[in-house]
């Protein structure tokens, strides 16, 4: 375990908790979040790996080095964004299935995190260690040693179709739960197998990387909309405010929060006049509509009725 408590994740934002019979957990410091991460020894070199955290603030970040080495794991919830050496970043949304390998020093993988619960489930290894332990337990490692040596993955491969590792994970899932430790380490060989080989079918199918200051300023306009629901904006008015292109803005908006930006801070103003509706029976419906950006009343309820299935003012009566 020394290499992994040299690593960022697990030397600053948390601290070892407990170790039993090949399982260690490490705790989030209080100070950075919450969570915990659980990790369990298969061979030297290999381990299973589970995080369930959340990093405070809605841009905390972390770090991991890795030294020569790779990454699988599959994002179950939560979203966050990820960087190579401070190039364009990648948006990691709930269902992706993330690869990556270096054999570089120092290679700095930087996440952002949205202040929200991250679930994440998969493999972390070590090259060398894990060539040594397959050789002395008489594995192949020759499709290792190719995906450990292929440049066309070092700069992160996100996926989210593969039947096999998708089986492979569920599988390894079902049995991290039961604590079942001799069918964890056959299932988790099946999975770095799996995603050792498989890859190579997914080259092309990587998701776009973009500027982490675009997304910084996405991120920011949507915290924006959040806290001013008492009018209607414009994507140009946005765009302008935030410094974007109103491509990358509808574009990236799209990719972080899985809808547009026009329905999603209608939906956010709609969830605010429905809490007036029901609990402020003082105020007029056509007052409601104008404190949540509508023109008139009558748009209002139209919007209201397709939302939530009736008009506002049957639930005055």
């Amino acid at each position: 375990m020394d290499k992994l408590n040299n690593e960022f994740f697990f030397s600053t934002l948390s601290k070892f908790d407990v170790e039993e019979n090949g399982r260690v957990e490490y705790k989030i410091k209080p100070e950075f979040g919450d969570g915990k991460i659980v990790l369990y020894k298969i061979l030297n070199g290999l381990y299973v790996i589970l995080s369930d955290s959340t990093i405070k603030n809605k841009m905390g970040s972390s770090q991991a080095f890795c030294n020569r080495g790779g990454i699988f794991y599959k994002l179950i919830e939560g979203k966050f964004y990820i960087n190579i050496n401070n190039q364009k970043a990648i948006v990691i949304n709930k269902g992706d299935m993330v690869n990556f390998s270096g054999d570089k020093q120092d290679r700095i993988i930087e996440g952002k995190h949205f202040g929200e619960r991250v679930l994440s489930f998969g493999l972390y290894f070590y090259y060398d260690e894990l060539v040594h332990a397959l050789s002395e337990n008489h594995f192949d490692s020759d499709a290792l040693k190719e995906y450990i040596n292929d440049e066309r993955i070092r700069q992160i491969l996100v996926y989210r179709r593969d039947a096999q590792v998708e089986k492979a994970l569920s599988d390894l899932w079902h049995v991290v739960r039961e604590d079942n430790r001799f069918l964890i380490r056959t299932k988790a060989l099946e999975l770095l197998h799996y995603a050792t080989n498989n890859y190579i079918n997914h080259l092309s199918d990587s998701k776009k990387k973009y500027d982490e200051r675009i997304i910084s300023q996405v991120i920011e306009m949507k915290y924006f909309l959040d806290i001013n629901l008492d009018r209607y904006f414009t994507i140009s008015e946005l765009a302008k405010k935030f410094g974007l292109s109103q491509t990358y803005a509808k574009e990236i908006f799209k990719e972080l929060y899985g809808n547009t930006i026009y329905q999603y801070h209608l939906s956010r103003r709609l969830e605010a006049a429905n809490v007036m509706v029901t609990e402020e029976a003082e105020t007029k419906i056509s007052e409601i509509a104008l404190k949540t950006g509508f023109s008139s009343a009558s748009k209002f309820t139209q919007a209201y009725k397709k939302k939530y299935g009736i008009i506002p003012s049957c639930l005055r009566s």
